[in-house]
C-alpha cells in the first residue's frame, strides 16, 4: 500500500512533527511504501530521509502569510506550490492520503480537495485542532463559540488563529469547505479524531457524514517512562517542590499568565518551562526557562524530576505532553476542559474549572500535599493502557486498511 501524509512540520520539535514521523517509519516497518510532504523539517536528521521532502518554500510562505492577514482567507493561495506537489502525487498514485496540520500558508485547499475527490483516492483527515471543520479557528471553546455548526459569520476570532486583519470571511470559508468535501464519495472521506471530545464535536459538524473514529495521540513508552537521572539543565538552585510545564510556543492560550500567576502564589516551587518562550518568564524568581528540547530521554527526565506537571492549556485536542507526564509516573494538574476530561482525574492528578485560577492553583496545592508517590502507579498504568505508541500506530494503519478495502468493496 502507498501511503502519503502531508503536514507542516516533520521531526521532533513538535506534536505533530513528531506524529507523522513515528507513523512514516511504523508504516515502512510494516512493508508500505509511505511518503511525506512537508513545509519544515524540525531537524537535519529529518532531512536524510529521501522519502521526505519538502512541497513548499520560505518564499512562497510569506507571501500567502501576507495574502492571507488581508484576505482573511487561509489556505487559498500557493498555487506553484500546491501544483508540484499535486505533480509529485501523480507520479507516487498513492492509495492514502493523510493530512494532518495545513493551516500554516502553505497550500491551495481547493486544489488539493479537488485532485483527491476527482482521483477517488481515501483521504484521511486528522484532527489534530478544528481547523478542517470551522470557517476561521482552530479552536473555539475560549469564545463558546458554536456557529461552526451552521454557517459561521461574526467571527470572535478572527483576529487569532490564522489572523485576517480587515476581513470576517468565516461564512464564505465554512460554505467553501462544505463544497469541497462534499466532492467526495463516502467512502473516500475518512477522519482520524485525536481524542474522544474531538471526534464528538467532528459529529457535529460539516464532517458528520465521513468514517470518524477516535484514536488517541501516543508515547514512545521506551523512552518515556520513569529515570532517576537529571536532567543537563536545572537551575543552581530550587524550592522544596518541583513542577514543569511545556509548551511548542508560549502563549496566554498555553497558559502563560496562569504559570506566572502560580509563581506567584506558591512560594516552595519552583517551574521548569520548557519550549519556546522568549524571555517572557524573565522577571518570575521562581521560573526557570529551559528553553526547546528536542530528546526524548532528556523530556522524560524533566518529567521524573517533577512533582506536578502544569497544563494550563484553555482547550486541548488531545494533550500529549499530559500523556508523556503520566508515562513518566507524573501527576498533572489541568483545567476541566476538551479532551483534559479524558485522561485527568483525581488519581492522576487534579482538574480546576475552567479559567479558575484559583482552583488550578489549589488543585496543585493538593497534589503537592499529597505527594507524587500517590499518583505515580495509577498514572503509568493509564499510559500503557491508552498511549502505547505500537498500539495505536497498528490502530491508525488498520483503519486506513479498512477504508482502502471498503473502497475496493
Amino acid at each position: 500500500m502507498k501511503i502519503v501524509q502531508l503536514n507542516t512540520t516533520y521531526g521532533m520539535a513538535d506534536s505533530t512533527g513528531r506524529n507523522v514521523k513515528e507513523l512514516h517509519n511504523y508504516f515502512m516497518h510494516e512493508g508500505h511504501e509511505s511518503y511525506v510532504y512537508v513545509n519544515k523539517f524540525n531537524d537535519e536528521v529529518s532531512r536524510l530521509d529521501l522519502n521526505v521532502k519538502l512541497f513548499s518554500n520560505k518564499m512562497d510562505q510569506k507571501m500567502h502569510a501576507v495574502l492571507s492577514r488581508v484576505t482573511g482567507l487561509q489556505g487559498y493561495f500557493s498555487k506553484k506550490s500546491t501544483q508540484r506537489l499535486l505533480k509529485e502525487l501523480k507520479v507516487i498514485r498513492p492509495d492514502v492520503v493523510v493530512l494532518n496540520v495545513l493551516h500554516s500558508n502553505c497550500i491551495n485547499f481547493e486544489m488539493l480537495f479537488s485532485y483527491l475527490a476527482e482521483e477517488k483516492i481515501v483521504t484521511v483527515l486528522v484532527l489534530h485542532d478544528c481547523f478542517f471543520f470551522t470557517g476561521h479557528c482552530c479552536h473555539y471553546v475560549d469564545s463558546n463559540c458554536t456557529r461552526w455548526k451552521d454557517k459561521c459569520g461574526n467571527c470572535p476570532s478572527m483576529k487569532k488563529w490564522n489572523k485576517s486583519l480587515f476581513f470576517d470571511t468565516s461564512k464564505k470559508v465554512l460554505r467553501d469547505k462544505k463544497r469541497w468535501f462534499s466532492k467526495f464519495d463516502s467512502i473516500n472521506l475518512n477522519v482520524i479524531a485525536v481524542s474522544k471530545w474531538m471526534e464528538k464535536e467532528a459529529r457535529k459538524s460539516i464532517l458528520k457524514n465521513a468514517n470518524i473514529a477516535a484514536i488517541y495521540n501516543w508515547v514512545d513508552l521506551e523512552s518515556f517512562k520513569y529515570t532517576d537521572e537529571l536532567p543537563a539543565k536545572l537551575p543552581k538552585q530550587m524550592k522544596k517542590h518541583i513542577a514543569v510545564a511545556v509548551a511548542s510556543y508560549w502563549d496566554e492560550d498555553k497558559g502563560l499568565n496562569d504559570i506566572i500567576t502560580l509563581s506567584e502564589s506558591v512560594n516552595d516551587l519552583t517551574i521548569l518551562v520548557i519550549g519556546n518562550s522568549n524571555g517572557k518568564f524573565k522577571t518570575c524568581n521562581n521560573i526557570f526557562e529551559v528553553g526547546i528540547v528536542q530528546d526524548m530521554k532528556e523530556m522524560a527526565r524533566y518529567y521524573s524530576i517533577a512533582d506536578v506537571f502544569l497544563n494550563p492549556s484553555k482547550q486541548e485536542t488531545f494533550g500529549k505532553t499530559t500523556a508523556e507526564a503520566f508515562a513518566c509516573g507524573t501527576p498533572v494538574v489541568a483545567y476541566r476542559t476538551t479532551a483534559c476530561t479524558e485522561l485527568v482525574n483525581r488519581e492522576r492528578g487534579g482538574l480546576a474549572e475552567w479559567g479558575n485560577i484559583g482552583d488550578f492553583i489549589s488543585k496543585v496545592r493538593d497534589v503537592l500535599n499529597n505527594g507524587r508517590m500517590f499518583y505515580s502507579m495509577r498514572a503509568t498504568k493509564f499510559a500503557k493502557e491508552n498511549f502505547n505508541d505500537i498500539k495505536n500506530m497498528k490502530a491508525y494503519l488498520n483503519f486506513i486498511e479498512d477504508a482502502v478495502n471498503r473502497k475496493k468493496k
